[in-house]
């Protein structure tokens, strides 16, 4: 797959780490850095054509990390939509013909129907986030998803 789209809003409660931060810590702002830098390091290291992390809204500080338009941080709100899912339905009737080379990730099963109905391939986030972490730490098979994360934190 060469063009990923992650619905950042299902991907909050996916692991320890990030449910602390959302719900315990109450620093969703920080739970949506870390995703970005996670989503960030995956298009790096995998040497993808585009990522897309949408959000239903976002601080307008977490929206300059834009890059090239291959790089996309994006708030459903500020493009016209109520929440994420709309956005990515839309997001998915532009991908007419890409739809063998991109993937939606998200864990709500009413947007995967909405997707899939689309003809675009989709995956889970908590299957993505294991996938990423496999491929993005340095000693996966030692350290598990929410300590890598909590790594990550620690460099930002």
């Amino acid at each position: 797959m060469k063009r990923i789209y992650l619905d950042g809003n299902n991907m909050m409660y996916v692991t320890k780490v990030l449910r602390d931060l959302s719900l315990k810590r109450k620093n969703r702002k920080l739970a949506e850095q870390l995703l970005i830098k996670i989503a960030k390091l995956f298009k790096e290291h995998e040497a993808k054509d585009y990522v897309h992390i949408c959000f239903d809204s976002t601080s307008d500080l977490l929206l300059i990390e834009n890059d090239k338009n291959t790089f996309i941080v994006s708030s459903a709100k500020k493009e016209g939509f109520n929440i994420a899912d709309d956005y990515l339905v839309e997001l998915a009737d532009k991908e007419v013909n890409n739809h063998d080379t991109c993937l939606f990730v998200t864990c709500d099963r009413e947007l995967r129907v909405r997707l899939k109905e689309k003809g675009v391939k989709c995956a889970g986030t908590a299957t993505w986030l294991k996938m990423a972490h496999s491929k993005l730490c340095d000693n996966a098979e030692a350290m598990d998803i929410d300590a890598w994360m909590t790594k990550l934190l620690e460099e930002m």
